[in-house]
């Protein structure tokens, strides 16, 4: 009889470390994947016509934690046709920016990832006074378009594609997508005061 009790105990705790195990392993999986699928993690913005509103004059800033922050910034619209990029020639739009970028522009809207294209592990914070996009290590400037204008870096900001669904502008932050190349302009390059770096 006591052994029948004992073995019951025995199995009973094992059933319920792989239970405990599943659920951990669940959670885990979850943390690491969110919004249920790798790729589809689209973070609210606000609606439309705050979002247009707060970026008419300077980028709107969007803290998502390490790495995964953004600025969502006005881009003029119509998109041109092409640009012409330095060492490369002319290019249509797109060549330069993938589809899912493409749908976010049309709307006259860009979400520009803060983390350097340069180097891993930097961010590039928004210079008020000039209006430019800074980063303080390496000196590189970009447009508030995210074009690169100066420094050692040879593509644009990263962009995450951007939607409206129901009114409101989202952002898929696990999806980065190279800037455009050195050279490419869609606004004016000139800055508007001085430097922050």
């Amino acid at each position: 009889m006591d052994e029948r009790r004992t073995s019951r105990r025995s199995t009973a705790g094992i059933l319920l470390g792989m239970l405990l195990a599943l659920t951990l392993a669940a959670a885990g999986l979850a943390f690491l994947w969110p919004g249920g699928s790798a790729g589809e993690k689209w973070v609210d913005v606000g609606p439309v016509d705050y979002v247009r509103s707060a970026v008419e004059h300077e980028p709107l800033h969007v803290p998502q934690g390490a790495g995964r922050s953004f600025f969502v910034v006005r881009y003029p619209t119509p998109l041109p046709e092409e640009f012409y990029v330095t060492r490369i020639g002319r290019m249509t739009i797109d060549e330069v920016f993938p589809e899912i970028v493409l749908d976010g522009l049309r709307l006259g809207f860009a979400a520009l990832s803060e983390r350097s294209p340069h180097r891993e592990g930097l961010t590039v914070p928004y210079c008020p006074s000039s209006r430019w996009f800074q980063e303080p290590v390496h000196a590189s400037k970009y447009l508030t378009t995210g074009e690169v204008v100066g420094g050692p870096t040879g593509r644009g900001l990263f962009h995450h594609p951007l939607r409206v669904r129901n009114g409101r502008v989202e952002s898929n932050v696990d999806q980065l997508h190279d800037g455009a190349p050195s050279g490419m302009r869609s606004v004016p390059v000139e800055p508007l005061g001085p430097d922050c770096v």
